[in-house]
């Protein structure tokens, strides 16, 4: 006989995430526990939430994060040409030449 309900812990497993999360996502009404003395929630509800198409909030922050760090790293490689460049021109040569120990 196939589960009705799923328990939070097994749930956190399935989703790879903290238990914190589920509640975190309890609270924001996306998910609704069953009324038993464990924490556990229907199975129905966890099937229509993995096969939403909408993204997920873990995924979505996770994509955000991404995008974030590749301008970062654009910026950085930038922002490292450009000192080389000054160091260049003020010390005669490198930063890191006129410096190094």
């Amino acid at each position: 006989m196939e589960k009705t309900v799923i328990p939070i812990k097994e749930l956190a497993k399935r989703w790879s995430c903290t238990e914190s999360y589920i509640y975190k996502l309890e609270g924001q009404g996306l998910i609704t526990r069953t009324k038993l003395s464990k924490v556990c929630f229907p199975i129905k509800q966890v099937r229509e939430i993995e096969l939403s198409e909408e993204d997920s909030p873990t995924l979505k922050t996770v994509r955000e994060l991404k995008d974030m760090n590749k301008k970062l790293d654009e910026e950085n490689k930038y922002l490292k040409k450009s000192l080389f460049e000054l160091s260049r021109v003020v010390y005669g040569g490198s930063y890191e030449e006129k410096w190094k120990v």
